[in-house]
């Protein structure tokens, strides 16, 4: 598992019943085989908190970008 960056985009402070809790939005690029949600656990458990995720979106895969992605009804018309 190798992270080539993590970047903190958004810092949220609040409350969950009275407890104090931070929600960050962060990008990650990283190796494949990287589990998010353990690396969102191991930093909470090393911050002396808990952490886990609440949205997971996979920008990148290989030579892939979401921001290239065709629609199903977009591929149905090329294959037609």
């Amino acid at each position: 598992m190798t992270i080539h960056s993590f970047d903190v985009l958004a810092r949220r402070p609040g409350e969950a019943g009275g407890v104090p809790v931070l929600d960050l939005d962060v990008e990650v690029r990283c190796s494949s085989g990287t589990y998010i949600r353990a690396l969102a656990r191991d930093l909470g458990i090393a911050l002396g908190s808990a952490g886990h995720l609440t949205e997971l979106r996979r920008t990148h895969v290989g030579d892939f970008a979401v921001d290239e992605a065709v629609t199903l009804e977009e591929m149905a018309e090329v294959m037609a």
